[in-house]
């Protein structure tokens, strides 16, 4: 009896070195296994919170410009000629300048909300502006 379990615990002695190498193989694909389960949830949990702060984006557009013709806003230019612009409080068009100023900016542009709302002048295109004697704003993208 003893003296066949002596060659079997010689062999596995003897072949040991092979069993401990896939053994560390396995070792280290577990090692490596965890730290990546690791960081990807580090990574999912981080990128969660990160997209609970963001705010959504909305982008809301001017309605269409279907302005009644009844409120034409007259434009003196050079040659003495009016050119109706037409504005409406109700349904402003794209393109806003002040009453008393030089250049025109779209609706969504920072220097259009510096202008008070009772000095609003609104048109339909940036021609009808250009027609009144306004230029673009050079800090408005898009102009």
């Amino acid at each position: 009896m003893s003296k066949e379990i002596l060659p079997e615990s010689r062999e596995i002695i003897k072949y040991g070195e092979v069993g401990e190498g896939e053994r560390k193989k396995n070792d280290l694909f577990l090692i490596a296994l965890v730290l990546l389960v690791g960081f990807l949830g580090f990574g999912l949990g981080r990128y969660t919170k990160i997209e609970e702060g963001r705010e959504q984006v909305t982008i809301t557009y001017p309605d269409a410009v279907n302005t009644p013709t009844n409120s034409p806003i007259a434009a003196k230019v050079t040659g003495n000629e009016d050119i109706a612009a037409t504005a409406s409080a109700a349904s402003p068009g794209p393109i806003v300048a002040s009453r008393n100023g030089t250049k025109y900016y779209y609706t969504w542009c920072s220097g259009a909300s510096r202008i008070t709302a009772k000095n609003r002048v609104y048109f339909a295109t940036a021609a009808l502006a250009e027609a009144r004697g306004l230029t673009k704003a050079s800090n408005c993208p898009g102009l």
